[in-house]
């Protein structure tokens, strides 16, 4: 290599390690050009020195600092004698020489241009990362769909096709319903809550003297084996006219003609969501029972034991049907329904307990208590599997993840829960960008059914503790509590908090209803003694457990029911939530709106309770399960 091309690639190195301006559009930002022109140049170098930086894509004071350092170089090389065309062609490639000019000029940058571009480079790397993992998490949600393998609404029907016609009280039910006179107004607003007393009395005697048909179709029904009814989404002609006649000021034409139009624009589906399965019969059968109340208040004024022996035979009878179908809400309608028929039986036992004969006592008390009070939640377990399939997806072996359909179907039912109105079918422009990290977030199929399964299995075991010996450690709720209290994991959670119920509550229901059924059954039997024995016993255990096989014992402490004779006269009491007792005495300043004595609550709160001097009054005293108090509401609602 001759001397002329060593001294050429030396000035080419000095222009690219030349310092670099700090001000990138400093006085030299207009002087490239002019420079290059007034280089003199011939015009294939002033090409090639446009061309490099250009393609260096330097800020333009660099770019002018090149272009002035090739000029040097370019001169030199002709002073030299060596030719344009040489030159251009001894400088090489021009995209690898201003690749290396790039190269070395950034090196020369600030310090802190280059960490705010390593930082840039990392941001961007990031994000790429970011937007790739979205990418899969858009693919996986909007590109899969739940598997609707199982038809549980099918299944549920199954059951009950199998039952012979004749043995379905359904049918029953429905025209007694269809043959229901309308309500009048007045004795709707006090219903069935009446007594002798009240002004409306007449009315109502003569309400349910029309009812008499409606009544004997229910009678009729309750001896049935089997409730046979078919569920469905679809609206019926029961649901239509649900509360339209007890209701007063309801246009049953109109109600009708709104049914009919629903009926035609319905579109069938062989298999819908178990969750929006319609169950108006619950409301039917809670009415009916409410009717039969009555109707054994006005045979007990009459001395019509018969008919008043029938009515309550047909209550308890009637509210084992509304259980056939597992549900929760249907097995808490029929606590309500048997919890009525007891009440009204321990009304005949404090105002007439001459009424009803030891054989129609006996046999009622077989029927209050012949099956046990079992909490079931099977139909709670079937509700989150049919929403399992139809949200997530199904690899086969009982594992999946949320789909954009399933969340889709979230939102309208959650939606519906806090607003009462449904939200568009579709998921919302917006919302849809969400929805890839939404399903993203959100658990497997297999945590949300093992969290679940979780919660019913430590009910069921929650529910064999002995009331008086349950602690806030053993209560079900806990945990779906914590995860409905934090925004995230109720968020994450949202199917378990939709669907899962108020399992301690449930469970404080049947023990409240046992508890109450059990002191009904102690009163037939203390009735059942005055008559054998001339007088009432002195202890619950001077009955003869032919009679009273074994004394009930109290929630509250696990004690034998508290029992006590007032001027002669027996009463049964639990020592309430207070875990007092208090001699039978109930409550001061009674107020179910603050507090009650038969209320669930763990004992490390009572104390706490008991010190608000608003609970205190309404809560401090024992809990009177027989004779039961009078009715003074619907009288005092009348002199209004």
């Amino acid at each position: 290599m001759n001397r002329s091309s060593i001294s050429n690639r030396n000035r080419v190195w000095r222009a690219l390690l030349s310092p670099v301006r700090l001000n990138p559009f400093g006085p030299g930002f207009n002087s490239l050009a002019r420079a290059v022109e007034d280089s003199a140049l011939p015009a294939p170098l002033q090409t090639l020195i446009h061309d490099l930086t250009r393609r260096s894509r330097l800020w333009h004071s660099e770019r002018v600092d090149v272009a002035r350092e090739l000029i040097t170089h370019f001169q030199d090389g002709l002073a030299s004698g060596v030719s344009p065309e040489a030159l251009a062609t001894n400088f090489g490639d021009p995209a690898q020489a201003a690749a290396l000019i790039r190269r070395a000029k950034k090196r020369g940058r600030p310090r802190a241009w280059r960490a705010m571009m390593t930082t840039f480079k990392g941001v961007a790397a990031l994000l790429a990362v970011i937007l790739g993992l979205y990418l899969l998490l858009a693919a996986r949600a909007f590109l899969t769909t739940p598997n609707i393998a199982r038809n549980y609404l099918a299944e549920i029907n199954a059951a009950t096709a199998k039952v012979s016609e004749s043995d379905r009280a359904w049918p029953l039910y429905r025209r007694a319903y269809l043959a229901q006179p309308k309500m009048p107004k007045p004795v709707a607003d006090h219903f069935p809550g009446i007594t002798l007393e009240d002004p409306v009395w007449p009315a109502a005697v003569a309400y349910i003297k029309e009812c008499e048909p409606m009544l004997n179709l229910i009678r009729q029904a309750a001896t049935r084996p089997s409730f046979g009814v078919q569920l469905s989404n679809q609206l019926t002609d029961v649901e239509v006219n649900d509360h339209s006649f007890w209701l007063a000021g309801l246009d049953v034409e109109k109600a009708h003609a709104e049914f009919q139009a629903q009926r035609e624009n319905a579109v069938p589906n062989p298999n819908p969501e178990l969750i929006g399965v319609l169950l108006p019969y619950l409301g039917t059968m809670r009415s009916f029972a409410r009717h039969l109340a009555f109707d054994t208040r006005e045979a007990s004024q009459s001395g019509d034991a018969a008919r008043a022996f029938a009515d309550l035979q047909s209550m308890y009878r009637m509210a084992d049907h509304t259980n056939e179908d597992g549900f929760l809400i249907s097995g808490l309608v029929r606590l309500a329904i048997k919890d009525l028929a007891s009440q009204e039986l321990g009304i005949i036992l404090r105002d007439r307990p001459a009424l009803l004969s030891d054989d129609q006592l006996a046999s009622l008390a077989h029927l209050a208590s012949r099956l046990p009070m079992k909490l079931e939640l099977q139909g709670e377990s079937n509700f989150m599997q049919d929403m399992l399939q139809r949200t997530y997806s199904d690899d086969g072996h009982g594992e999946g993840h949320l789909t954009a359909e399933g969340l889709r179907l979230l939102k309208q039912y959650t939606s519906a829960m806090h607003t009462r109105t449904q939200t568009p079918s579709g998921i919302e422009p917006f919302g849809a960008l969400f929805t890839p990290i939404t399903a993203g977030l959100a658990p497997s199929r297999r945590q949300v059914s093992d969290i679940f399964n979780k919660s019913i299995a430590d009910t069921y075991a929650y529910a064999q503790i002995p009331p008086w010996k349950r602690t806030d450690e053993d209560n079900p709720d806990r945990f779906i509590a914590s995860l409905k209290q934090d925004q995230i994991s109720g968020s994450r959670y949202s199917l378990i908090a939709l669907l899962t119920p108020a399992l301690s509550s449930a469970v404080w229901s049947y023990d409240r209803a046992i508890q109450s059924r059990d002191a009904v059954l102690t009163a037939v039997a203390l009735e059942l003694h005055r008559r054998k024995h001339g007088s009432y016993p002195n202890s619950l255990a001077e009955i003869e457990t032919s009679i009273l096989p074994a004394i009930p014992l109290d929630i509250f402490d696990g004690q034998p029911l508290r029992f006590a004779l007032r001027e002669g006269k027996p009463v049964l009491y639990s020592i309430g939530v207070d875990r007092k007792d208090d001699g039978g005495r109930p409550p001061e300043k009674p107020n179910p709106s603050i507090g009650r004595p038969d209320q669930s609550m763990p004992a490390s709160r009572v104390k706490d309770m008991l010190n608000d001097p608003l609970r205190r009054p309404a809560m401090e005293g024992d809990w009177i399960l027989w004779p039961l108090p009078s009715e003074p509401a619907a009288k005092a609602k009348s002199d209004e």
